[in-house]
């Protein structure tokens, strides 16, 4: 049995509905020890160890009198093993006082899981302990994502999305003769939250799993804002020079009059910058992925008054109306493609995201551990598509595994498919040669380093590379089952349940 246990959180809650939403979190058909909640005064709990142990840590006086304690035991997933988790919580009228996590695991299972566990209440327990907050602000916030391709969404959409209206719009919905032109997506979160530090926050995570989504739904991959010193070409428009100039990229948002250099704290007042130099105003952020630049200055001290001005007169309804359903002369197509986008090929948004969407909230609703791990296929999806630029190798090793994840969206007493079944059940037409070779690619990269499309063996002239065209249709051809695969998932699971 592994223990986790964390006292004197002193977690502040607005009421006792505790219970209501443990409910809301946990699997319904996945409980083995059914949800109690009992009350307790001090005197009743000395006979009790882990409660006697738990009282003797409160601050007993005249208001507080009483503890309340929910257990309950349900079944969970870790990789490819199911687990029993038993939860306790203690809280008083006010507090929330211990968390208490034991997991029983099978005589067959040599795992140790001290940090899973760990993790586990740092990555599931916290959506619980932010439920009991009252949440009186409402606020819309504006995230910005990047993504490569010759054209751009030319609408304004507006979703709901795990209970929060979002909308996304283009920044500019110019297009360019140029197959990977950089287009800026604009993400507006309405929602209510304590205060505007906490709405960027939720915001931020909502879309990065929104975006995530997307990318599975339309083959891009959509990357976080981060400003940089690149190397361009610069030239005298009257042709008096041409010459190199490193300058800083990022962007100004017109509707927000603001200048963008990412999604932390490098957003200031286009106002502002005007007056002064621009360098002298924008500082670094490093996001989370990019930690290992250490020589690099953390702009994280940085408050958000300015930033909550910017953002303080912005209003879902003034660029995206009312209605979210009215999709009236939006260019759209009707069903979610399983075919490969190309960078060249225009961009539309599918009707079926919208049921998509619905579908989601509804598994959210029933099984929260599958909902999160469909998350983690569309993360994965997303990766490798982000991923591609760099290694043909690396793409489809991150494609594999979001497919390879599919095994994991099931109930916790569901037999696991492997990959091979996944494939084989969802795109019947693609071949084992195929799936086989799709997989080995994954195992040889992760394991072994190899590099499967010569990336490292490079030959400018192709026609003096025999093997290169074979390839290269090999590459295309993974790539596309692959997707098949995951978007026949989606449609058999979560849309219209069609027959393959």
């Amino acid at each position: 049995m592994t223990t986790y246990k964390k006292n004197n959180l002193h977690i502040q809650i607005s009421n006792n509905d505790v219970l209501k939403n443990i409910v809301d979190f946990l699997p319904k058909d996945q409980l083995f020890l059914p949800i109690t909640q009992r009350t307790y005064n001090k005197n009743e709990i000395t006979d009790n160890k882990e409660l006697h142990e738990i009282k003797e840590k409160f601050d007993w006086n005249d208001n507080i009198r009483e503890i309340y304690v929910l257990e309950c035991g349900f079944d969970w997933i870790f990789s490819d093993k199911t687990v029993k988790i038993f939860l306790n919580i203690v809280w008083d009228k006010n507090e929330i006082r211990t968390i208490i996590l034991n997991l029983e695991q099978k005589d067959s299972d040599r795992t140790d899981y001290e940090m899973i566990l760990e993790d586990f209440f740092l990555n599931n327990i916290k959506e619980i302990l932010a439920s009991h907050e009252e949440f009186t602000s409402k606020f819309t916030v504006r995230i910005y994502k990047s993504f490569l391709c010759r054209h751009t969404l030319q609408d304004a959409f507006l979703f709901e999305f795990d209970n929060t209206e979002i909308g996304i719009i283009a920044l500019s919905t110019q297009e360019l003769n140029e197959e990977l032109t950089e287009h800026i997506l604009c993400f507006d979160v309405s929602l209510c939250e304590k205060n505007f530090e906490r709405a960027r926050n939720k915001a931020y995570n909502l879309v990065n799993d929104f975006s995530a989504i997307l990318s599975v739904v339309l083959d891009v991959g959509f990357k976080d804002i981060q400003s940089q010193f690149l190397t361009f070409i610069d030239r005298d428009i009257y042709g008096g020079y041409v010459k190199t100039v490193r300058k800083r990229t990022g962007f100004v948002d017109e509707n927000m009059q603001a200048v963008v250099k990412d999604n932390f704290f490098g957003i200031y007042k286009l106002a502002k910058i005007k007056k002064g130099t621009l360098e002298d105003e924008m500082r670094l952020t490093i996001t989370p992925s990019e930690g290992y630049a250490t020589s690099m200055f953390f702009d994280n001290q940085r408050e958000d008054k300015e930033i909550q001005e910017i953002f303080s007169g912005h209003r879902i309804y003034k660029i995206y109306g009312n209605n979210s359903n009215n999709l009236e002369g939006k260019d759209m197509s009707d069903e979610i493609s399983e075919e490969v986008h190309f960078v060249n090929e225009k961009l539309k948004m599918p009707k079926q995201m919208y049921l998509l969407l619905e579908k989601l909230k509804k598994m959210k609703k029933d099984n929260v551990g599958k909902y999160r791990n469909f998350i983690k296929t569309c993360r994965m999806y997303n990766a490798s598509k982000l991923v591609a630029s760099i290694s043909a190798s690396m793409e489809i090793s991150y494609l594999v595994g979001s497919i390879d994840s599919l095994s994991d969206i099931r109930d916790a007493r569901e037999e696991k498919r492997n990959y091979s079944q996944l494939c084989k059940q969802y795109n019947p037409g693609m071949s084992k040669k195929v799936s086989d070779y799709a997989y080995s690619i994954r195992s040889s990269h992760f394991h072994g380093g190899k590099f499967f499309f010569s990336e490292y063996d490079i030959e400018f002239y192709s026609k003096n590379d025999m093997f290169f065209s074979q390839k290269i249709k090999n590459y295309l051809l993974i790539k596309s089952e692959l997707r098949k695969v995951l978007i026949f998932w989606l449609k058999q699971n979560l849309l219209d349940n069609v027959e393959l």
